[in-house]
């Protein structure tokens, strides 16, 4: 058990579960406590072993699942959703999330169809077919059991500057595009899901918008991420690694890695690799084999930034891109 945060009438009891996987050290949720009611900030990953550690969490704080009073997202990834179904079943309590998480969390139809339509034309336009073909075959594989990966109750929308309780919503696309963090000014906490983690910066996802157009990952990430610095917070709630209380240096570190990200893809760029297959292979090497999706993500949302910075121009040529550093 970790000690809890206390401040006021208010109290933090994280949930903090360490493991394997990937470059990401544990996966976090947090209680928080106010007047006798308890929210679950996120929810973990839909594994038996997440699920026993969880309870066991709750009880050293002196919980059980039926205390639990609502819960509310930070975004849709399943490694912050896991166990809602497994509540709601035991206990009918609320469950907010940004509005442009809804479709993806109840994996509606149309929402569905726009996925795999935007993903398959985005690919094809940067010539990265061959690569994307795990990536396509797991949003159909989630399409095909849709039933399987679906919140399985209804989602409450929240929008910019709603208040629940204490807790003040902040939108924060760029991770994802609903990302949000939720701020208690009063005990000086901030929870940032995704948006600002201390072991270097999350990747911003490449993801498309209500009209099926492709989002400035990147830009709405850095955008996020020095939102950061006009909140006053003692202490900063993650969805991965520690608990920290440093956000300036965190926040100068994270944009400090989107700036070298952006430096060395237009150096890549540059040297001659005009293409997104030869600057994924060039930049990450055969980590492309096992990561390709992510890389996929990252490559080409930095294209785009790179391209709003006026830093490279696209070209056009038998319906695929091809890129060169812009010498204006």
């Amino acid at each position: 058990m970790l000690n809890k945060f206390v401040a006021n009438n208010k109290s933090v009891y994280p949930i903090i579960f360490k493991g394997n996987f990937g470059m990401l050290e544990s996966i976090n949720c947090y209680l928080y406590e106010h007047n006798d009611f308890l929210t679950l900030i996120d929810a973990g990953i839909n594994t038996r072993e997440f699920q026993d550690y969880f309870e066991e969490q709750l009880t050293s704080y002196g919980f059980e699942i039926m205390d639990i009073d609502q819960i509310i997202l930070t975004h849709h990834h399943s490694d912050h959703i896991g166990l809602v179904n497994y509540i709601v079943k035991q206990k009918s309590i609320p469950v907010y999330a940004h509005h442009l998480a809804i479709p993806r969390l109840l994996l509606k139809a149309e929402y569905q169809i726009q996925k795999i339509d935007f993903f398959s034309q985005l690919y094809t336009r940067y010539g990265c077919m061959e690569l994307a073909e795990s990536r396509l075959k797991k949003i159909k594989k989630t399409m095909d059991n849709s039933q399987l990966y679906r919140v399985n109750t209804d989602v409450l929308p929240l929008y910019e500057g709603i208040e629940l309780g204490d807790l003040k919503i902040i939108e924060a696309p760029g991770h994802s595009i609903d990302s949000i963090m939720l701020y208690d000014e009063d005990a000086k906490w901030l929870f940032v899901g995704d948006v600002l983690i201390k072991q270097g910066s999350t990747n911003a996802l490449i993801d498309h918008d209500e009209k099926g157009s492709l989002i400035p990952s990147v830009l709405q990430h850095k955008t996020s991420i020095e939102k950061c610095l006009k909140l006053n917070a003692n202490y900063i709630f993650p969805g991965h690694h520690q608990i920290y209380s440093t956000i300036h240096e965190v926040v100068e570190n994270n944009i400090s890695r989107i700036n070298y990200k952006l430096d060395r893809l237009v150096a890549k760029i540059e040297e001659g690799n005009n293409s997104v297959t030869k600057l994924v292979h060039s930049i990450y090497g055969k980590r492309v084999d096992k990561e390709a999706a992510l890389i996929l993500s990252e490559v080409i949302g930095y294209l785009y930034y790179a391209e709003i910075l006026l830093l490279i121009k696209p070209i056009l040529k038998n319906g695929c891109l091809s890129f060169e550093k812009n010498v204006n």
